[in-house]
């Protein structure tokens, strides 16, 4: 199972904080994650400059958007857009490695690519 994670409300960036991640269905276990922007910190504490914001200037560069996965080539990818307007294609059986990326827009705290991508 292959899913993004979420926003943390946590003042430490954990290396599956705000990543895309694949899941062992048998035990529950992170089988791999990839985390694109590390040090993304950005939560909403932030936006008003709350405890538990680490850093106001994190660029909030989380994803936006559930994935998709596609066939292609004889292969199969996991396609994810992040607010930061960058789409990356991962490849699920080498555990997330980017195959490739591409912006398709300015991107910023509101976001490019969110609330779903088109097939």
């Amino acid at each position: 199972m292959m899913f993004r994670s979420i926003v943390t409300e946590s003042v430490v960036s954990t290396k599956p904080q705000m990543s895309v991640l694949a899941l062992k269905l048998n035990t529950g276990e992170i089988a791999w994650s990839q985390q694109v922007t590390p040090g993304d910190t950005f939560n909403n504490s932030c936006v008003d400059k709350g405890t538990n914001c680490r850093d106001t200037a994190a660029p909030d560069f989380d994803f936006g958007s559930s994935a998709l996965l596609v066939a292609a080539g004889g292969r199969e990818f996991l396609i994810a857009g992040q607010k930061s307007g960058i789409v990356y294609a991962l490849d699920p059986d080498q555990k997330g490695k980017i195959v490739w990326q591409t912006r398709v827009g300015r991107g910023g705290s509101r976001g490019v690519v969110q609330w779903g991508d088109g097939k």
